[in-house]
């Protein structure tokens, strides 16, 4: 496949990739704590030059880390995992493998 077709379909070196973090918390968390809690995650995903979507309730949260000013790697996955682990409430924390953001699913 010629390189123009390669970025325009977002394959081979142009994926983007990103991973899945999901995380449940007991007890749940309050309103402001979860309010806090996605005002830090912002803040850490941003200082990591990355993006997420995602969200939840007091009980669980997901949320998708990927692409922004580059790519996501192995140290940020590990990086994210703990994280969360070191939060007091955290009941259970599972990390995705990196995967193509688009093709992935």
């Amino acid at each position: 496949m010629k390189r123009r077709l390669l970025k325009k379909l977002r394959l081979a070196e142009f994926a983007d990739w990103c991973f899945e973090l999901d995380a449940t918390f007991n007890p749940p968390l309050t309103a402001l704590q979860l309010d806090v809690l996605c005002d830090d995650l912002i803040d850490a995903v941003e200082a990591a030059g990355l993006q997420f979507g995602g969200g939840g309730d007091g009980g669980s949260y997901s949320v998708i880390i990927q692409v922004g000013d580059r790519q996501p790697n192995e140290d940020d996955r590990a990086h994210f995992e703990a994280w969360f682990r070191r939060l007091p409430q955290l009941a259970f924390c599972r990390t995705g493998p990196l995967r193509d953001a688009n093709y992935g699913w």
